[in-house]
């Protein structure tokens, strides 16, 4: 879904009130669901989401897009194992999965009842739920805490917009990436600016108000998530 940036702002400026050196507790749930919001157009988590969506990554499942051609999806059923003791309705595909993601093939061959069985476990079954909380907390929340804390972003908003930028485009400092969105917003601070925000950035030995970063980093990422992920 599209957003205009001062819109997105806003929707995000009336849930969040508190600042902190990362989000936790109810910041960090509501910063889960708006993304669920930009995501799949609500604020549920979709555990048991699963399907080909013809991307070129195999299945696509969970609340995090996990992929069967991109490896992420072999993470979160090694973390479900993990909660199991290693033999569960899943282990059947594990021989497949770790293939695939080792050789970052799409195909869906060996797969057959794959989507069965995560829609099944993802519906009700709390440690396939916790698996996939913890992979995507690994693969985009940590990652996103971890460049606001290099920033030192105070504002629970910003630190959202963070992960949201992550779970959508990967963490990377690639080009598309999270890290790639935060280098192309940093070489425009070429000048003092200030603003209301209370909370003050150093980029490029340049004071910036944090708000005013952050609508430079919205600007920079709405151009690349627009584009289609490399």
């Amino acid at each position: 879904m599209t957003f205009d940036i001062n819109f997105k702002l806003l929707a995000v400026a009336l849930l969040f009130t508190s600042c902190g050196a990362e989000l936790q507790g109810c910041d960090k749930a509501l910063a889960l669901k708006i993304t669920n919001i930009y995501e799949n157009g609500d604020t549920a988590f979709h555990y048991d989401y699963c399907e080909d969506i013809n991307d070129g990554r195999g299945y696509t499942s969970g609340i995090a897009g996990f992929c069967t051609g991109t490896g992420d999806a072999w993470l979160v059923i090694q973390e479900y194992h993990k909660l199991t003791g290693g033999k569960d309705k899943m282990s059947q595909f594990d021989a497949v999965l770790a293939d695939y993601a080792a050789s970052g093939n799409n195909s869906t061959v060996g797969l057959t009842e794959y989507c069965s069985v995560w829609r099944k476990l993802g519906s009700s079954n709390a440690k396939f739920k916790q698996a996939q909380d913890t992979i995507r907390d690994d693969m985009y929340m940590a990652p996103a805490m971890e460049y606001a804390k290099q920033l030192g972003l105070r504002t629970s908003i910003a630190q959202a917009q963070l992960y949201d930028a992550g779970i959508q485009h990967g963490a990377s400092n690639g080009p598309d990436g999270l890290g790639g969105m935060i280098n192309s917003t940093n070489a425009q601070i070429t000048t003092d600016e200030a603003g209301d925000s209370g909370s003050t950035l150093t980029i490029n030995q340049y004071k910036i108000d944090e708000i005013v970063w952050l609508k430079k980093f919205l600007a920079v990422s709405s151009v690349i998530l627009k584009s289609p992920p490399i």
